[in-house]
């Protein structure tokens, strides 16, 4: 007989946390959804096309702090993305007066979105395309992934707070093994890499005296890392304190609730951040669909 699936394994783990916390319940079920959609999309080698560079260029890159992946070189067939936009677009009943296709390029090649509406438009539809190119930027972070295993010595010249693969900021971030490593993850193409823990990823400050965290009551495995310099945040996961796996794209739909006691505390988080769907009544979180 075989093993439980991943997919069958986020599924528990999703019903695990609303049985812990009830007042999730609306907002992992949609989540489960999600999943399921984009579990469906399969990427096959000939929907991507990127040469990497030499060797040489790479390590150049990485000591001088420009991200590996340059846009306008790859190839790509944007069709499994805008499938899953179809799909997601009908779930979050959104309505859309761009044509799918080119709003799903504008994000990927990072092009200027501020015509789209609002703020909050604009970040519902970040949201909601970043979740429709999930299945590509993760193929194209594979290629680069294994590359980069191969040469660990490699990504010791990044000490950026930004993806050394894509050049987006990090959305969550985790502390693991013996020495309590800080890794962050990466909000577009989900890749993960080490980073110091006492230097803010969205300004570089250092100075300890205005770095800080804070925990809620009853999650010490759960914190929030905050710069008084910039006034950024980022949710950290101790791995350390968990008895099962980190699955961190999971955890940060697990742990909205940190995003509004840090919003309500005055820091602030990147535009595709999942507050754009939810807002907090009371004890209530109630989606915006």
């Amino acid at each position: 007989m075989g093993g439980i699936n991943p997919m069958e394994k986020e599924i528990e783990y999703l019903n695990k946390i609303i049985e812990k916390k009830p007042v999730y319940k609306d907002i992992l079920t949609f989540y489960q959804k999600i999943l399921k959609e984009q579990r469906k999309i399969k990427i096959e080698e000939k929907d991507i096309s990127y040469e990497l560079d030499s060797e040489e260029i790479i390590k150049e890159k990485l000591r001088k702090g420009f991200p590996l992946l340059d846009r306008k070189k790859i190839k790509i067939n944007f069709k499994p993305a805008e499938e899953l936009a179809e799909r997601l677009i009908f779930l979050f009943k959104a309505k859309i007066e761009i044509p799918i296709s080119e709003l799903l390029k504008k994000i990927f090649f990072a092009e200027d979105v501020s015509n789209l509406g609002n703020e909050e438009k604009e970040r519902y539809l970040i949201l909601i395309s970043k979740l429709s190119l999930q299945p590509l930027t993760k193929a194209i972070t594979e290629k680069f992934k294994k590359y980069l295993d191969q040469r660990g010595d490699y990504l010791k010249l990044w000490l950026n707070g930004y993806c050394p693969i894509c050049g987006s900021k990090p959305n969550i971030a985790e502390i693991k093994g013996d020495y309590g490593e800080k890794y962050l993850h990466c909000s577009f193409c989900g890749y993960e890499w080490l980073h110091k823990r006492l230097v803010c990823p969205y300004c570089g400050n250092t100075d300890h005296q205005t770095l800080g965290y804070f925990y809620t009551e009853n999650e010490e495995q759960y914190r929030i890392d905050v710069c008084e310099k910039c006034k950024h945040y980022i949710k950290t996961v101790d791995s350390r304190k968990l008895s099962e796996p980190v699955n961190l794209e999971i955890e940060d739909w697990c742990t909205i609730h940190l995003d509004f006691i840090a919003t309500s505390k005055g820091y602030q988080k990147e535009k595709s951040t999942l507050l754009t769907l939810w807002y907090h009544n009371g004890d209530t979180v109630i989606p915006l669909l």
